[in-house]
Parts: structure tokens; sequence; C-alpha cells
């Protein structure tokens, strides 16, 4: 299942999509200490209304400590920089989000952790900026960033040097995008989604690629009056009048490119 994309806008600039993953929605997959001897066991449930619950009985025994869960996805290639939002209901103790960019890469990932509170459902951000490369529980600090674009894997953790049981539900998972910087001029605006439009449609995504040029198209309709010649709004005005509902995303993507590059070349002109 594709990620959803959920329009925010606020205008005379532009808030691109996020994206809305549903935790049920993906096969998740149990990896535990047991890989390295340990005898911790953990379970991803599937409740109702497509929620997650990530529980089990974590144990140091045999040199263990750790239990998660991983789904594997080319959904999370995130179009950008932004940050991960969750809306998880915790047990107090401290879990940890594992990206990764390779399905097959043994103990490396990027890292994020966050507190929970028995029993109440909290939000949590955490900008990819703040994930660090780790390998068996250390920091890798000759590594590369997290590049946002190759994350296939998304995972929970709990390592914790506290034995005993635990329970993570996790409610939902979205992804905003990083605030567009202002923009000196509406060429720019339209460049920059175009750079975040196509990657989204070539890998398949074209209705979150469309959602994005709509979006351009809404806000160059905000700006202020002189920065768009009025012949240039009354094109744009009618194409997005007459944007037709039936087309299919990949075609509604195309008819929404022409139509800014159209901007383009009479802002060119």
């Amino acid at each position: 299942m594709k990620a959803i994309p959920l329009l925010l806008f606020a205008a005379p600039f532009i808030a691109f999509p996020s994206y809305a993953y549903g935790p049920g929605s993906y096969r998740w997959r149990v990896v535990n200490d047991t890989v390295m001897g340990g005898i911790s066991s953990s379970s991803a449930s599937m409740l109702k209304d497509g929620l997650v619950r990530f529980s089990g009985l974590l144990s140091l025994e045999n040199n263990g400590g750790f239990a998660s869960i991983r789904a594997d996805s080319e959904d999370f290639a995130f179009p950008s920089d932004g940050t991960l939002v969750l809306k998880v209901k915790g047990d107090g103790r401290r879990y940890t989000v594992d990206l990764r960019t390779q399905r097959r890469q043994g103990a490396f990932s990027y890292k994020a952790g966050f507190q929970t509170e028995a029993g109440e459902t909290k939000e949590i951000r955490l900008p990819l900026s703040s994930f660090r490369a780790t390998a068996f529980g250390r920091r890798m600090p000759g590594a590369a960033p997290l590049d946002p674009g190759q994350v296939v894997s998304f995972g929970f953790m709990l390592a914790e040097k506290n034995p005993g049981p635990f329970r993570l539900d996790i409610l939902s998972v979205e992804f905003e995008p990083a605030a567009l910087p202002v923009v000196s001029s509406p060429e720019e605006l339209i460049h920059r989604s175009i750079e975040l439009g196509v990657p989204l449609f070539n890998r398949g995504d074209a209705d979150a690629c469309a959602a994005i040029y709509e979006t351009t198209a809404s806000a160059l309709l905000l700006l202020p009056e002189n920065a768009l010649p009025e012949e240039v709004r009354a094109r744009l005005r009618k194409d997005l009048k007459n944007m037709d509902a039936g087309l299919s995303a990949s075609d509604r993507a195309w008819a929404l490119r022409r139509s800014l590059d159209r901007v383009l070349l009479a802002m060119a002109g």
C-alpha cells in the first residue's frame, strides 16, 4: 500500500503533502536478540482500525537485550528531508525507530529514540536529521548521513537494560517534508515542486506527484498580483478548473506538469 498524501496548505507559500503510512498495511517481521543467542520474545499484532501492537518480553540472559519489528517497503523512500510524526501509546519505556537503506544490511541502520509515558497516547516528532548511523548498538561516526530517498525498511526496537514485559501501540505513522524555504519567485516554487514530484512519479507514486503539482498551482494563484501576469493566472485557473476527475493519477500528474511548464515558459518570455 502506497503512502497516502495529506495535503497541508498555507498561502501564499506552500507546505507540500505529508504522507500517512497505515501501520496495519504492512507485513511486520520480528527480529530479536535470538539471532545472537538471546531469549527475548516479541510480536506484531494487528488491532482494530489498522493499528499495530509491538509487545513481548525483554530478557538480558545470554547477553541478549533487544527486541524489534520491521516492515520492508519502497513506500518508505521519503521524497525529501523532513520529520517522522508518530502517534503511539506506550508503557513508560524508551523505544527506537530503526531505518534501513538496504534490506540485507546486517546490524547497520539509522536510529532515533523516543520516550513513552505509561498508558498515555503521545505524538512523537523525529526529524530525519536526528537519525544516527549505528551498528551493534554503537554509533558509527564515519558513516554517511541518512539518505531519505534510499530508505527501504522501517522498524521499532526496544533495547533497554530493563528486562520484563513491554507493549507499544503504534496508532499512526506520518512523514512531513521539510518546510519549503521562502521562495523568491514563482519559477523557484515550480522548480522546487518538480524536484519533489519527479522522484515520486518515477517510483510509481503518481498520486503524490500530482498532489504536489496541484498544490503548487493553487499556491501560485495566491501569490501577490505583481508576481504573476494576469494572462498566466487565467490559464492556470482554466487548467485547474478543467482537470478531469476521471483522469488516471499518471495522466493527472502529466497534465499538471504541463500546466506548470507553461507558466515557466510564459515567465521566461
